[in-house]
């Protein structure tokens, strides 16, 4: 369910636009006294006695529907920068008679306002409004202020309980291949077993410095003299 016009009341734009409406009525309601005023006196000179009330009323009412049908307002909405708008469609002359019946009786304008209010919807508009798909909008420069007002019906409060803003969860990073690593390679060996002594290096003896005999070279790599049984 949308909000409703009673709630916004306190809005300053929707208080400045029902005011702008109510001297627009007020405007328009001056000039038919006027005339209705002027019409009266020939009327009575004529012999013809009218009810100067309801034939205010009723000629308001004719006013305002030849009016908005042909130019889409009055000359008080015109002053106050107001137009008379289909919704979804362009206003059609039975939008503009049903609009206006209210009028008609002052009673009747003031329900039909007051139902507009306190029934989801345009706050902008009557009750009548909102049966025929019509609305007063506002043709000045600050005509954005009422733009809310097009969507605030369908707003949806958040919940009461349980409600948590949105956060925007931190971007992950790509995935990135890990470099390979290299196979695990032996150290080559130093030596023929354990407690082995490391190949020695630089020039070796080719005979025993004991007994003078022939060197012979052992598995682990050091010479060893068959005859003494040196080791070098």
């Amino acid at each position: 369910m949308g909000t409703t016009g009673l709630n916004q009341l306190g809005n300053k734009a929707l208080q400045e636009h029902w005011l702008r409406r109510f001297v627009a009525l007020i405007i328009d309601s001056i000039i038919i006294s006027i005339v209705v005023f002027v019409l009266g006196t020939f009327l009575l000179f004529l012999g013809i006695f009218a009810w100067g009330g309801l034939f205010t009323w009723v000629f308001l009412f004719i006013y305002m529907v030849l009016m908005e049908i042909s130019m889409g307002a009055t000359i008080g909405k015109k002053l106050m920068s107001l137009h008379v708008v289909g919704i979804q469609e362009q206003r059609t002359p039975m939008m503009i008679l049903v609009r206006n019946v209210s009028k008609i009786f002052p009673i009747l304008l003031f329900l039909d306002w007051l139902v507009g209010m306190l029934t989801p919807g345009d706050p902008r508009q009557k009750y009548t409004d909102r049966m025929i798909g019509c609305t007063v909008a506002r043709t000045d420069e600050k005509a954005y202020m009422e733009e809310q007002f097009r969507v605030a019906q369908f707003y949806r409060p958040p919940p009461a309980h349980g409600y948590q803003p949105y956060q925007q969860q931190p971007q992950q990073q790509p995935y990135q291949q890990q470099p390979q690593q290299e196979p695990y390679q032996q150290p080559p060996a130093t030596g023929g077993g354990w407690g082995e002594q490391p190949e020695q290096t630089g020039p070796q003896p080719k005979y025993c410095q004991s007994c003078g005999g022939p060197l012979n070279v052992r598995p682990d790599g050091r010479l060893q003299c068959p005859s003494c049984g040196a080791m070098y």
